[in-house]
């Protein structure tokens, strides 16, 4: 169509033109339409079966039934147990869904359960609470005494002394007290 000016000279019309026929002298001679010729068919003649042919083919035919009784039984079978496993999986799927959703439910109760416990045992809430309901108060520096025990190994009780003054018994305890500390 590249060198066309329009669409009307890319397309030759004169095709559809009405034309003359040519007068019957001038057609061409074809050749006379030949009828197919029939296929002669042979007959052959087969002879009547006997009773042992007839008791095997009713055997087969039986086997024919049973086999194909078995195949239906084994399909139908196959597409129960089919149904019944994707029955028996999707209750599986849902109380796997329904185990999920239980867990995060605890997670959050964990997680809702930890602040409150951490918010409890909060320093502040532990000296509020010794004050208010114990009636505690906090140390002062003169009240606190501190021990070195960096030089010896022995330790001077500053508590009050026994005025019984030496019986035997108190020295043995002392001396198997000393033994063991």
């Amino acid at each position: 169509m590249a060198g066309y000016q329009n669409a009307a000279e890319a397309y030759d019309f004169s095709m559809f033109e009405p034309q003359r026929e040519m007068p019957v002298r001038q057609r061409t001679a074809t050749a006379p339409l030949k009828k197919p010729e029939l296929e002669t068919v042979e007959l052959k003649v087969v002879p009547k079966r006997t009773e042992q042919q007839e008791k095997q083919q009713q055997r087969i035919g039986f086997r024919r039934a049973v086999f194909a009784f078995f195949s239906c039984f084994v399909i139908f079978m196959s597409i129960a147990m089919f149904i019944s496993s994707s029955v028996k999986s999707a209750e599986v799927s849902s109380q796997i869904a329904e185990m999920q959703t239980q867990i995060k439910n605890a997670e959050s109760e964990n997680v809702r359960l930890r602040a409150a416990v951490n918010g409890m045992y909060n320093i502040a809430n532990v000296e509020k609470y010794a004050q208010d309901v114990l009636g505690m108060s906090k140390m002062e520096d003169y009240q606190i005494r501190y021990v070195d025990l960096s030089e010896s190994d022995a330790v001077l009780y500053a508590g009050p002394q026994h005025l019984s003054g030496g019986d035997i018994f108190d020295a043995v305890k002392e001396y198997f007290a000393q033994l063991f500390a």
